[in-house]
């Protein structure tokens, strides 16, 4: 008899049904996992379980017991469906595993392997039978030869379906065009309702893009100063001749319905709504316009970018340059964020870091194009080879998860999500309306897709800076040189903290560094320093020792700026030549941390030599601590793909 057999004789097609302990064990039995409530036999206690979360719908949950779970919060999450390198992390994940995984007082070491067998059994109960609603197996016993449960619990109903449906998503681009092409790629615009008097702000953000371009407002007032800026100027977009590809609206909620139906009779491919004054105000009159504006789109097959939102900016051809402040070649990280604001200080912020976007684009309330959406695009693009995103949250968590799980297997994906209290929940959903899974079920997803989460904007840019400039490292040993004594204990404690190791080098590397080496005064193990450095042959030798060494994945480097006698001086008297040239012969990944040790230099010293090394691929970090977190995010996500 099958699952299928036993899910139809015990019934919850309709409504909920909670099985009897010996129909919940017949069950479970029929899809592998024992169950026998007399087991008596002392083993390591685990508790696994099958729940649904609002977002992400199917949730396969693991502990080592009731106790660890409800006390110490030490359990393992992980989305539907698992991979059997999900099932073996979950294992592993909680606290609780270093000590028990190996056996504790009379309990020998577990079977591993059964429990990660059980953990994909619930994982493809989930996806096989969507009938099967929860699953609890509490108390769990393993042994070296296998696992029992004592209890089990199976509740069958119709399943909870994922929080809100993405009307935009659709399955990627089987080769050809990607369909949000010419939104990011337009060869003509059109500006609805730009008005002189705010500047003409929404003419200006497109004045550099070199295709057709037009100015749409009913006001004739408005026209005379649009051709000055060298608008032509319509009452309607029906009257603009030829193709538009992409509007962006500006005027009154109440409006925007009309303008939509303009764009869909004009076959416009995409249209950003920088209007607001829909569901984030919570008003009946809001939410109404809202339900207007995606009966319009989906009817139309209109692509909207917001509402509430800074539309796209791509600098290469000079659209939505006020988010950017520039325009011209691209550079590799493309973001997507809710916020308008957060869209801005990612354009302006990503220059004072040393990168250049690919694209941009402010996303607002989401309501037409979600998140998979530009993420799936991004995945794509050719310019971009680092995706960072502004969450408040998702509408559809299960095409969130399946997007971004499959975009991460060809590019870091970096995650910045807030609504994680009750507080910022409240405050997401008076902003861009989106829906907040649990912290610690959206965490483990976020590793699960094998995407890299960062708390600010700063983490995100230190993150991605390595990410572009930094070959792919999977190793976590470290050679280090430090500028003095304390400074190499110091970057010994925050890199081994952070989870690097900083071993000891080889033997040769050690006679090869005394062949040009001051033991006075200086360290030559591992993290090296000492004014012996001061002598370009001595520091080149070391670089270069370093890089053959076996025993060493990555080099960092802790330098100090400063200005010596109208000379800008970094670690020990020599200027930033030296580490530009051993980047162009480095075979492993070379980083610089700038040392916030006091003296500061001037800022405009720091900002030369940080500037001089990011144009030779050099990527530097402000800080010790700055560094070592972000290159613990940047070698975990190459680690995690490799596995």
């Amino acid at each position: 008899m099958s699952v299928s057999d036993v899910i139809s004789r015990l019934g919850g097609a309709e409504g909920e049904t909670d099985l009897t302990p010996s129909q919940a064990g017949e069950l479970l039995a029929e899809a592998g996992l024992r169950v026998d409530p007399a087991v008596q036999r002392p083993g390591i206690e685990l508790r696994l379980s099958l729940e649904q979360d609002p977002l992400f719908g199917p949730v396969v949950v693991f502990s080592y017991g009731r106790m660890a779970m409800d006390i110490w919060d030490d359990v393992a999450y992980r989305v539907v469906p698992l991979t059997p390198g999900d099932a073996r992390l979950m294992v592993q994940e909680p606290r609780a595993a270093a000590r028990l995984l190996g056996g504790y007082g009379p309990s020998r070491a577990p079977d591993t392997a059964a429990i990660e067998k059980a953990l994909l059994v619930l994982s493809r109960l989930a996806e096989e039978h969507p009938q099967i609603s929860e699953v609890e197996l509490d108390p769990v016993f393993a042994y070296p030869d296998g696992l029992v449960a004592r209890s089990a619990r199976v509740v069958l109903r119709a399943p909870l379906q994922s929080n809100g449906q993405a009307v935009g998503m659709a399955p990627p681009a089987a080769g050809g065009t990607h369909r949000l092409e010419r939104i990011f790629n337009p060869r003509s615009v059109a500006v609805v309702g730009s008005k002189k008097v705010d500047n003409h702000s929404w003419l200006r953000t497109v004045l550099p893009f070199q295709g057709p371009k037009y100015h749409v407002n009913i006001d004739r007032s408005e026209w005379p100063s649009a051709e000055e800026l060298g608008f032509p100027n319509y009452p309607s977009l029906l009257d603009v001749p030829g193709d538009v590809d992409y509007v962006i609206v500006s005027v009154p909620a109440q409006v925007v319905p009309r303008i939509l139906r303009d764009c869909v009779a004009k076959k416009v491919a995409g249209v950003h709504l920088y209007t607001a004054g829909f569901s984030e105000t919570g008003t009946e009159e809001g939410i109404r316009l809202e339900k207007q504006v995606v009966q319009i789109a989906r009817e139309g097959g209109l692509k909207v970018v917001g509402p509430n939102c800074m539309g796209v900016f791509n600098p290469r051809i000079g659209v939505g340059v006020n988010l950017g402040g520039y325009h011209g070649p691209p550079g590799g990280l493309g973001i997507l964020s809710h916020s308008g604001s957060q869209s801005s200080a990612f354009g302006q912020g990503s220059s004072f870091h040393g990168i250049r976007l690919s694209k941009l684009v402010s996303m607002g309330n989401g309501v037409i194009l979600d998140s998979p959406d530009y993420i799936d695009y991004f995945g794509q693009d050719p310019d971009t080879r680092v995706i960072g995103m502004y969450l408040e949250g998702v509408r559809n968590g299960r095409a969130f998860f399946e997007t971004v799980r499959r975009v991460t297997k060809v590019k870091p994906v970096l995650v910045w999500k807030v609504g994680e209290t009750e507080d910022a929940s409240r405050a997401v959903a008076s902003h861009s309306t989106s829906s907040s899974a649990r912290p610690a079920v959206w965490d483990a997803m976020v590793r699960q897709c094998g995407a890299v989460k960062v708390e600010n904007m700063d983490e995100l840019f230190e993150t991605a800076k390595l990410l572009l400039n930094m070959p792919p490292a999977t190793g976590y040993r470290l050679g280090v040189l430090a500028l003095s004594g304390g400074h190499a204990t110091e970057c010994a404690n925050v890199f081994s903290k952070a989870g690097f190791n900083i071993p000891r080098l080889a033997d040769e590397s050690y006679k090869r560094i005394l062949e040009h080496f001051n033991i006075v005064g200086s360290t030559y193990a591992n993290p090296i320093e000492g004014r012996t450095l001061s002598d370009p042959v001595n520091m080149n030798n070391v670089l270069d020792v370093l890089n053959d060494d076996p025993n060493v994945d990555i080099i960092v480097q802790e330098v100090q700026v400063s200005n010596r006698n109208n000379r800008i001086s970094i670690y020990r008297g020599h200027n930033p030549d030296i580490f530009c040239e051993f980047r162009k012969r480095a075979k492993k990944p070379y980083v610089v941390a700038l040392s916030t040790a006091y003296p500061y230099a001037p800022p405009e010293v720091t900002a030369a030599v940080y500037k001089q090394l990011m144009d030779a691929g050099v990527p530097a970090s402000t800080g010790i601590a700055p560094c070592a977190s972000a290159l613990k995010r940047a070698v975990d996500y190459y680690y995690n793909r490799a596995e």
